[in-house]
């Protein structure tokens, strides 16, 4: 990351790097979760960015379990081993129904989204005269494009999903 940083901030995308190497992260750590039942920090640590510090890593293992990415705990008598545990959720209430229905819809309402992003910026006389002049040049938070280039139909609830 830090290679290209400068060519990620010209391009305005060095949050956008950031944020896949935090998520990148954490799913790594989900991963781990379902191959061991304990391990050291410094072995998490090891599997997921040597950089962080064993600080860095117990904040990131410590806020994935009060967000609940994952069931653990940290026993620091043992020198910082965490201990990977099951869900105790069941899934057979009501609560998580609504809840995944209204995932699903997010998702559906995303997906949509993004099919109709897809047709206005491939239809868009402004990106097509740039595919055709091999313009690399693309900046900003919609890859070049002017906002006008979205037109009226373009629908931005997709955005805030």
């Amino acid at each position: 990351m830090n290679r290209h940083k400068n060519i990620f901030i010209k391009h305005s995308n060095f949050g956008l790097v950031k944020q896949c190497l935090q998520s990148l992260q954490r799913q790594n750590i989900r991963q781990l979760t379902k191959i061991y039942l304990t391990l050291p920090l410094s072995e998490i640590s090891k599997q997921v960015n040597p950089a962080l510090s064993s600080t860095e890593i117990e904040d990131l293992v410590l806020n994935m379990i009060h967000e609940g990415d994952i069931f653990a705990s940290i026993s620091h008598a043992d020198g910082g081993m965490v201990i990977f545990r099951d869900s105790p959720e069941r899934y057979d209430d009501q609560t998580t129904m609504e809840t995944l229905d209204l995932k699903i819809k997010r998702s559906i309402i995303a997906s949509e989204g993004v099919t109709q992003m897809d047709r206005i910026v491939s239809s868009s006389r402004e990106f097509i005269t740039k595919q055709m002049h091999g313009s690399s040049g693309m900046t900003g938070t919609s890859g070049g494009l002017d906002d006008e280039a979205f037109g009226e139909n373009f629908d931005p609830r997709i955005m805030s999903v």
